[in-house]
């Protein structure tokens, strides 16, 4: 039998406990230290944050120096995460380095703002991928990041990187859903967006594919996760990508499978599936037999003279003007309320009556609609519907009457809502009443202005597409248009307005 000498096992466990003590030590001052280098950060960040919120508050600060002061401040927090993060690099440090991630993640992102607002594409860029190569982002931090990234590329003129990154996204982000198991739209609508960016700059061989890889990405959401709020989302996105392809019988088999708690098809779902059924298979029979249907189904008063509206929109489009007009009138009868918050039962009453042939009483509605809704497009169109008439009836001096008092009422209406979505109409419309007169560079002027001060919107898109095509057909000047175009490839960020069918609006055109 071995015999253990007490004084060497003693000492023997006094050295255990000292290194264990020792070990403690360390693991303590190094969290410690963590704690010290987070919180440096987080009063480098706020400090930032203050000057910000101070340049906000008085504008009279918010000159170049104090935009300046203000990145600078911003730069201090990346650099001085970037010189510690290494620091984090064991487990003992996991959270402080989380943290400091977030900090980072904070400071660059407002960074990136200020690089985008000052058009330095480059700097965010570089910001962009400093952030990605010294931490790992997850969530919507990394998803964000990378955005920002492919917005940068894409205002850069990569648009195939732009959209490469969009690519890795949807495969990163799948399923998209977040952490709460709610649905990252963004990324579900990447497909939807890249679509539209390719068909508005005239890539439709490109949108054709991406056709395809957006069908291909919804039905495999479909197919993974059935019966689920992302099924039904993506169900919605298939239908819209479809409608937009014209693919009308595949927009109403995907609309079709969209079910309410009693098992029918949704009412938003069928709705959509009428209006498809008239608009795009002229099938006018069918759609006002299912608008007859929704009829008796619904209850809700505030659905159903938008039932009634597509209806009438449906008959005017078969050429029963004395049904739609019917059918308007009688909206203001039984919802007189809906009837006086929207324009379009009072514009088709209009419309009906020109199509009948009782001018007198088709202009008198127009001056009507044009009184009382004077901010809507209706009234702005309706201008340009008399003057036309007029032109066409070859009656110069009303003719020009009403072009003066076109051009008149859409200045009026720019400066009473400057920055709105009333300005923007307001502005679209001038250049269609330069362009009724032919008058071409108005027009193009008034397209391209409207762009620069509405560029994220759809209105203002679009009149980027039309000033180049006055440009190239009109001016005979294609480098211009083509330099449009380009300008567009480069903003055409993805869009925000990207969304699944929604038809309980009133925005029909």
């Amino acid at each position: 039998m071995e015999i253990v000498n007490p004084e060497y096992h003693r000492r023997f466990s006094i050295k255990i406990v000292m290194a264990l003590l020792a070990i403690c030590c360390m693991i303590g001052c190094s969290s410690e230290s963590g704690r010290k280098i987070v919180f440096k950060a987080e009063q480098l960040y706020n400090q930032a944050e203050k000057l910000k919120q101070k340049a906000s508050i008085k504008p009279e600060l918010n000159d170049t120096g104090t935009r300046d002061q203000i990145k600078q401040a911003y730069l201090a927090v990346t650099d001085y995460c970037w010189i510690y993060i290494d620091s984090l690099s064991g487990e003992k440090d996991t959270a402080a380095r989380v943290d400091l991630e977030t900090i980072a993640f904070l400071a660059a992102n407002r960074l990136t703002q200020i690089y985008f607002a000052g058009e330095n594409y480059d700097s965010v860029i570089a910001v962009s991928n400093q952030l990605l190569n010294f931490t790992n982002l997850k969530g919507p931090q990394r998803l964000t990041t990378e955005l920002n990234l492919a917005f940068a590329l894409q205002s850069r003129g990569d648009l195939e990187s732009a959209v490469g990154i969009y690519h890795a996204q949807m495969d990163a982000f799948y399923p998209p859903v977040d952490n709460k198991n709610d649905i990252i739209t963004s990324v579900l609508n990447l497909p939807l967006d890249i679509i539209k960016i390719y068909r508005m700059i005239g890539y439709d061989s490109l949108a054709i594919i991406e056709t395809k890889t957006g069908e291909t990405y919804y039905n495999r959401l479909i197919s993974d996760w059935p019966n689920s709020a992302l099924a039904t989302a993506a169900r919605s996105n298939l239908a819209r990508l479809h409608y937009d392809a014209g693919a009308w019988d595949k927009a109403i088999a995907d609309l079709s499978q969209l079910k309410d708690s009693t098992g029918q098809i949704d009412v938003e779902a069928t709705m959509m599936i009428a209006e498809i059924t008239y608009k795009g298979k002229k099938n006018y029979d069918e759609a006002l037999k299912l608008y007859d249907q929704l009829s008796k189904r619904v209850q809700d008063t505030t659905i159903l003279p938008m039932i009634m509206l597509r209806k009438g929109i449906a008959l005017f489009d078969k050429k029963k003007y004395n049904d739609c007009r019917e059918i308007m009138s009688k909206i203001n009868d039984k919802y007189p309320g809906y009837f006086q918050n929207n324009s379009l039962p009072q514009k088709y009453i209009a419309m009906s009556f020109m199509k009948l042939g009782d001018w007198i009483r088709a202009e008198n509605e127009y001056k009507w609609l044009i009184d009382n809704y004077s901010t809507s497009e209706a009234a702005f169109d309706a201008h340009l519907t008399i003057a036309d008439h007029y032109q066409k009836a070859n009656n110069k001096d009303l003719t020009r009457t009403w072009f003066r008092r076109a051009e008149e009422f859409y200045y009026a209406m720019a400066r009473q809502y400057p920055g709105s979505a009333i300005e923007a109409s307001a502005i679209s419309y001038l250049a269609e009443l330069a362009r009724m007169q032919e008058n071409w560079p108005q027009a193009a002027g008034y397209l391209e202005g409207l762009y620069n001060k509405f560029p994220t919107t759809d209105i203002g898109r679009k009149a980027l597409v039309n000033a180049a095509a006055v440009y190239r057909d009109k001016l005979d000047n294609p480098a211009k248009a083509d330099s449009l175009i380009e300008r567009l490839k480069s903003e055409l960020f993805p869009l925000d307005d990207s969304k699944n069918i929604d038809v309980i609006t009133d925005d029909i055109k």
